[in-house]
């Protein structure tokens, strides 16, 4: 599971935001660390539990199956709607009919847990040393380096109205809000996934993890309109460790 899941509606991530009464998003967040996940050259699967690809072409087809005629699942640019680079996690991989690699990706896309084809020509090929598992009913984050626990961190989740999503997912992108002195904290994670029900919200509602300004009322509470509040200490410390493409899992 991944980012425990704030939503923000912030340009691509479901940020929340109180203005005269009216929840809205903000839309003056900067991105932080966007080239974090690019490497050079082509890597080889091994060694890892996790593999993030980071697309290196200007425009990437998403295939149905790992077949350059098949039909395309989605087309995406080479960066997200934050000028990001884009970034999937990597499921799987085979040999096309043609003999060319292909590497099945978990996508930033509805519905959550959508996958596809992309070719290995398109994209960058990483490991990723570390997990984030959610669980919810224990306001709970866990962070594993390989498969050691290194530290639980207690969250926020998302209120019965506006739940945080159980599922599968993965960092697409790291934003830093202008001013710190809010409910979003010193650092917000965007993820691939999305809000169940905030279906109309700016972007669709993309699913986040971010910080606080207010810890006493956020953490260990269904506050959140799905997203994984932390306190900025714990997002500062995950925001210096983290590539984009690191996976995450939400459990009940």
């Amino acid at each position: 599971m991944v980012a425990g899941l704030a939503l923000c509606a912030v340009l691509g991530v479901v940020v929340e935001t109180q203005v005269g009464g009216s929840t809205r998003p903000p839309t003056n967040f900067r991105t932080a660390r966007p080239e974090s996940n690019i490497v050079s050259g082509q890597s080889t699967q091994s060694g890892f539990d996790f593999y993030a690809a980071t697309v290196r072409v200007p425009t990437v087809v998403v295939r149905a199956l790992p077949d350059a005629s098949a039909p395309a699942r989605v087309v995406l640019g080479g960066h997200n709607e934050n000028g990001v680079p884009q970034t999937f996690l990597v499921k799987g991989g085979q040999r096309g009919p043609d003999g060319g690699r292909w590497y099945r990706v978990l996508l930033p896309i509805r519905p959550n847990g959508s996958t596809g084809w992309v070719q290995s020509s398109d994209v960058e090929v990483t490991g990723i040393d570390y997990q984030i598992v959610i669980h919810l009913r224990a306001f709970r984050l866990d962070l594993f380096e390989g498969r050691q626990l290194r530290r639980s961190m207690p969250i926020g989740v998302g209120t019965d109205q506006t739940p945080t999503p159980g599922g599968e997912y993965y960092i697409k992108e790291l934003l830093k809000p202008p001013d710190p002195n809010t409910v979003y904290g010193d650092y917000v994670f965007g993820l691939s996934g999305f809000s169940n029900v905030l279906t109309s919200w700016p972007q669709g509602g993309v699913l986040g993890i971010h910080g606080t300004n207010d810890p006493a009322h956020s953490i260990g509470h269904q506050v959140s309109h799905g997203c994984i509040r932390l306190t900025n200490q714990d997002i500062d410390q995950l925001a210096g460790l983290l590539p984009l493409g690191t996976p995450l899992e939400v459990e009940p």
